[in-house]
C-alpha cells in the first residue's frame, strides 16, 4: 500500500460509526472531482430501503411490462445481496481489511478499494468523454429505476486514485 492508502485505511479504522469526508479523486478518464462522502455507512439499510421502494413500485398496476421486469430483477438482486452479503458476487480477490469498514485489499496486486456513499460531487477538471454505450431496453429501464434507489449513491473508489482526503479534520495528500 502507498503512503496515502495506509494513512486513509488507518484514519478510516479510527472512525466509529458513519462520518463525512471529502475526497479528491481522479478517474480513468482523467476527470478530477471532489466528492463529499459518508464513510462507514450501513449499506444494508440502503438495500432494505431499496426493497421497500421496489416493492411499492411493483404494486403499481400502471407499470409497463419492461419496467416490471426490470424492477423484479432489481428486487431479486437486492434480496440476494442482503442474504449473501453486499458485494459478495464481485471480484473475490478482494478481502476486507479488518477494522476498516468498507475497505478491502487485493493481496496479489496490492490494490485497495474503499466503499462509500456519495452525497455530492463537484467536477474540478473535466476528463475525456466516454464513447456512447448501446444498452438493451431492459438495461436502460434498470438504470432509470436504480437512479431512484438509495443504494445508487454507493460507490467504490480505488484508493490509489485518491489525490487528497479530509476526514474528521485529518488532511491527507499524495
Amino acid at each position: 500500500m502507498s503512503d496515502i492508502q495506509n494513512a486513509l485505511t488507518n484514519v478510516i479504522a479510527e472512525v466509529k460509526g458513519a462520518t463525512f469526508a471529502t475526497l479528491t479523486y481522479t478517474n480513468k478518464q482523467g476527470e478530477v472531482s471532489q466528492f463529499n462522502v459518508t464513510l462507514g455507512a450501513d449499506t444494508g439499510s440502503l438495500y432494505r430501503k431499496d426493497i421497500e421502494i421496489l416493492t411499492e413500485k411493483l404494486a403499481d398496476k400502471s407499470l409497463s411490462d419492461l419496467d416490471r421486469l426490470a424492477a423484479t430483477e432489481l428486487l431479486a438482486s437486492r434480496q440476494k445481496s442482503l442474504l449473501n452479503g453486499i458485494g459478495s458476487g464481485r471480484d473475490s480477490n478482494f478481502v476486507p481489511v479488518v477494522g476498516a469498514k468498507g475497505v478491502s485489499i487485493n493481496p496479489e496486486t496490492g490494490d485497495v478499494l474503499m466503499s462509500v456513499v456519495v452525497n455530492s460531487k463537484q467536477v474540478l477538471v473535466k476528463g475525456t468523454d466516454l464513447p456512447p454505450v448501446k444498452s438493451a431496453p431492459k438495461t436502460l429501464a434498470k438504470k432509470a429505476i436504480e437512479k431512484l434507489l438509495p443504494s445508487s449513491k454507493i460507490r467504490t473508489f480505488k484508493m490509489s486514485s485518491v489525490e487528497a482526503a479530509n476526514i474528521k479534520g485529518v488532511k491527507l495528500e499524495k
